[in-house]
C-alpha cells in the first residue's frame, strides 16, 4: 500500500513501539482519560502476526493468510489491555488479531462499525500502512536494543516520538505529550 491510497478518519490517535514493555498501554489509557471529556472513545488493541516475529506474541492465537479476529473486550479490568481501555473510560474496546494479508480487511470491518463523533485511540503501529491517523506518536525505550524492523521504518512518519524506559515516562515526556493530543484534539 502506498501513502496515496491512505485515507484518513476523522478522529484517530494511534500509540505504538518497536519494543515490548515500552509504556504502550499506559500511555493509551492515558489518553483515553484526557480524551473522553470531548467525545465519546473507543479503544483498539492491534496485534499483527508477521512471519518471524511469533516471539512478539508468545501464545496466542497466529493468524495466516486471510484469517483474523475482531474480538469486543466486555469487562473493564487490570489483565487485558482491552479491559484496561474499557476501565480508563471508553465506550467500547476490541481487539484485532490479523496477518498482514489480512488486517486490511479486518479493519475496513472494524471501522465502519465506528460511529463518526467517537474518537479511535489504538494501540498499533500496523494500521498506519492502511490509514492516516490524526496523530501518530511512537514510543522508544531507551533500555531496549531489541526493535521490531517495521517500527524502525515508521519512525520518520510519526507526529511526536517520546522515550520510556522500562515503560515509565518522565513528567516533561508526558507534558509534551499532553499538550500534542490537546492540539490535535481539543
Amino acid at each position: 500500500m502506498n501513502s496515496e491510497s491512505m485515507s484518513a478518519h476523522p478522529r484517530m490517535l494511534f500509540i505504538g513501539s518497536g519494543w515490548r514493555k515500552s509504556g504502550k498501554t499506559w500511555l493509551v489509557c492515558h489518553a483515553i482519560e484526557k480524551l473522553v471529556g470531548i467525545a465519546p472513545v473507543i479503544g483498539l488493541k492491534v496485534s499483527l502476526h508477521r512471519q518471524g516475529e511469533s516471539n512478539y506474541h508468545p501464545g496466542y492465537y497466529h493468524p495466516t493468510g486471510d484469517e483474523y479476529q475482531i474480538v469486543e473486550e466486555l469487562f473493564p479490568g487490570d489483565k487485558a489491555d482491552t479491559a484496561k481501555m474499557l476501565k480508563y473510560g471508553c465506550s467500547q474496546s476490541y481487539l484485532i488479531r490479523a496477518s498482514d494479508q489480512s488486517l486490511e480487511t479486518a479493519f475496513h470491518h472494524f471501522i465502519e462499525k465506528v460511529p463518526g463523533d467517537h474518537i479511535l485511540v489504538a494501540e498499533t503501529l500496523s494500521l498506519r500502512d492502511i490509514v492516516k491517523p490524526d496523530l501518530l506518536v511512537i514510543i522508544e525505550d531507551i533500555t531496549q536494543e531489541q526493535v521490531k524492523a517495521s517500527a524502525m521504518r515508521l519512525l520518520p512518519e510519526a507526529d511526536l516520538c517520546i522515550q520510556s524506559e522500562k515503560g515509565a515516562f518522565k513528567e516533561k515526556t508526558i507534558q509534551l505529550f499532553d499538550q500534542k493530543l490537546e492540539s490535535v484534539f481539543f
